[in-house]
């Protein structure tokens, strides 16, 4: 039998006057198992940990990416205020070309008399007349 022992394991630790015994070194092999199975262990814990946080980060990128996708390809509605100038036309970037618009006068009118209109609605690749007889119309970009 051992007279010492390691301090982590208690791993036996013969002196030259002990008498060695093959069941110190049957238990000094089962608790360098057990060590070892145990650091595997932990090691693969964490590795998987790690997966799984990546993965949950990949997850989330994915989420994000296809919400901004979303967010990009729906319509847009753009509202702004212009006061004629008296010009013959007017261009006004809107940022693209709208599927609509709607003009109304300052007073919030949209009626068409006889002889001019007050605002109305312009559809793409149509035309409408606004207030002063003056034509709406859309180009396409």
């Amino acid at each position: 039998m051992a007279t010492n022992q390691t301090a982590n394991y208690q791993l036996n630790q013969w002196e030259p006057t002990d008498q060695v015994l093959r069941t110190d070194f049957n238990a000094d092999n089962a608790k360098l198992d057990a060590a070892l199975a145990e650091k595997a262990e932990v090691e693969t814990v964490s590795a998987l940990q790690t997966a799984v946080a990546s993965k949950a980060e990949q997850t989330a990128l994915s989420q994000l990416t296809g919400r901004v996708e979303d967010l990009e390809s729906a319509p847009r509605l753009v509202a702004g205020v212009y006061f004629g100038d008296g010009a013959e036309s007017q261009f006004i970037s809107l940022g693209g070309t709208p599927k609509a618009v709607f003009t109304i006068s300052c007073y919030g009118l949209t009626f068409t008399g006889s002889n001019d209109a007050y605002g109305g609605l312009a559809l793409r690749k149509t035309m409408t007349w606004s207030r002063y007889g003056q034509l709406l119309s859309f180009t396409d970009c």
